[in-house]
């Protein structure tokens, strides 16, 4: 059925308003598995040519509603003859031109991927296979990878249906934030992928997001939440010394994130996503001591240690000990601050017991001390 017979017919079939949904549904399986056909790769490119030629709007957002199987599977073989051939045969080139032709089709169906006759699975593997190819991407591709990282940041949102039962985390919530937790694997994976063979551009699209989510008040929690979660995945992408330095946009980024209030800021996935990425990204004061008192303030104001919801506030406080470790003496000027806020929360001691404490350790080689002999709670916390 591969020719010029069948092949437009089968096209008219699934792209035909009048055809019943099961009929057109069945036109597109007969043309994935013509695509999917294994022949040699060369015979592939100039099978996959004719059925390019049969339908020119293959490559269309909407051919990748109506056919989301068959543009995929497109894609997938295309690929495979490029990777194949490679891009010094002319054959091979030819198939990374059609494969490129098609990928706003793959796209739209990417992100349709909660529709039933989308497998998102095969979509997903395609662009982790796509993004695999680059070595230094050209502007065009630049912009592909731009629209990836949406697709990704689209398939890590949380569905607003389940925003109340994330917040006080009942059984549906627990289920939802585990299913989540899996789902998010693979997606981490390509994320990582796109932030080595493209740091700046995935920089970019990140510093974009926050920009956003801090600049509407109607920036919902789903979305403020996988900015963060992408941000600090970005943190692990990248090296100590990166962070340390500011590299790149993080010497942007970073203070946006320390000084940051989203409005949502009170829901639990919010701050505890909030906490992690501050606590990922602690070395960067490391250099730049002047953001310490910004450090010092998101772990110690409501959106920390005196956040509403308790257990966010007991996980600042574990998380504070480990920003106290690592940045040692160069808390010491701020040790005032620090245990007056503390005492606040903790209401162990009173103010003349953390003045003599303080007065006592002080003079210690790093300071930490104070924090560690003295606030036990605050490391149980």
């Amino acid at each position: 059925v591969a020719n010029d017979v069948f092949v437009p017919l089968l096209f008219d079939i699934a792209l035909s308003p009048a055809s019943a949904a099961p009929l057109a549904a069945a036109a597109v399986g007969c043309l994935s598995a013509v695509a999917a056909k294994r022949m040699d790769a060369r015979a592939k490119v100039a099978l996959l040519r004719s059925l390019l030629s049969a339908q020119q709007g293959l490559g269309s957002p909407d051919s990748g509603l109506k056919m989301a199987s068959l543009v995929t599977t497109y894609a997938v073989e295309a690929l495979a003859c490029y990777r194949k051939l490679g891009p010094s045969d002319a054959d091979g080139a030819a198939a990374l031109e059609m494969l490129e032709e098609v990928l706003p089709a793959v796209f739209s169906a990417a992100e349709s991927c909660y529709e039933e006759d989308v497998d998102s699975g095969s979509v997903l593997e395609f662009l982790a296979g796509y993004v695999s190819t680059m070595k230094a991407p050209s502007e065009k591709q630049l912009g592909h990878l731009g629209r990836i990282l949406e697709v990704v940041r689209q398939q890590m949102t949380y569905d607003p249906v389940y925003r109340v039962h994330l917040d006080v985390l009942d059984k549906i919530g627990k289920e939802e934030e585990d299913m989540m937790a899996e789902q998010r694997k693979d997606l981490v994976a390509l994320f990582r992928n796109i932030c080595r063979v493209a740091p700046a551009a995935t920089q970019q699209f990140i510093k974009g997001l926050i920009v956003t989510a801090l600049s509407s008040a109607e920036a919902t929690v789903e979305d403020v939440e996988v900015t963060l979660t992408l941000l600090y995945r970005l943190g692990e992408a990248v090296s100590e010394e990166e962070i340390r330095t500011g590299s790149g946009l993080l010497g942007e980024l970073v203070p946006m994130l320390l000084s940051a209030r989203f409005s949502c800021h009170s829901h639990r996935l919010v701050a505890l996503v909030y906490l992690e990425t501050v606590t990922r990204y602690i070395k960067f004061m490391q250099e730049n001591v002047q953001y310490v008192p910004h450090l010092l303030a998101a772990f110690l104001d409501e959106r920390g240690i005196h956040h509403q919801n308790s257990h966010v506030s007991r996980r600042a406080g574990y998380l504070f000990m480990k920003a106290v470790k690592l940045l040692k003496a160069k808390l010491v000027p701020y040790l005032d601050t620090i245990l007056q806020s503390l005492e606040d929360v903790l209401g162990q001691f009173t103010s003349m017991d953390w003045a003599n404490k303080a007065a006592k350790l002080s003079s210690s080689e790093d300071g930490s001390q104070i924090f560690e002999v003295h606030c036990p709670s605050v490391s149980i916390a």
